[in-house]
Order: structure tokens, then sequence, then C-alpha cells
């Protein structure tokens, strides 16, 4: 199975050779990966929950979006610090 990042670099690159049918046909995949993804995480959702979500209050849901951004930014920078410090240590 191809890596988000792997057809990412491979739409990159066939952009880069000017073949963009293939570059759209690699996030189409990408894109197809994500939905797939989102979709299997409602479901957990609603057998965990119920369908309780869509009657909560919109401002509840603004503030889950808020924490979830949130830990997205704290995971994106715990990321970012590991790969810093590989790339330092491979420029040694």
């Amino acid at each position: 199975m191809t890596t988000t990042a792997e057809s990412r670099h491979a739409a990159r690159d066939a952009e880069t050779r000017g073949d963009y049918r293939a570059a759209d046909s690699i996030r189409s995949s990408s894109f197809d990966t994500f939905v797939a993804m989102v979709a299997e995480r409602l479901e957990q959702g609603r057998r965990a929950y119920g369908d309780a979500s869509f009657d909560r209050d919109p401002a509840e849901l603004a503030g889950e979006i808020e924490e979830e951004l949130a830990d997205v930014c704290g995971w994106a920078f715990v990321l970012w610090c590991r790969l810093r410090n590989l790339r330092e240590r491979l420029e040694k």
C-alpha cells in the first residue's frame, strides 16, 4: 500500500516531468484513501457514541475542533523536532 507521503512525492515528480494526468491520478488515489480514513473514523465514533454528535451544540463541536487542532499542532511539533534532530545528525 502506498503511503500518503509517497503519493504526494510521486505527484510532485509527475508534475516536474509535466505529466499532469499522472499527478492528478495519484492525488485522486490519495484523496480516496483520505476519504476512506475519515469515513472509518466517523463509523468508529458512531459505534462508540451513537449519533449523539449530530445533536450536540455547535459551540461544543467548535470546542472539540479547537482541541483537535491543538493536538494536531502538538504532534506536528513533536515530529518536526524529531526530523530536525535527524537532519542535524545526518549533516555531521
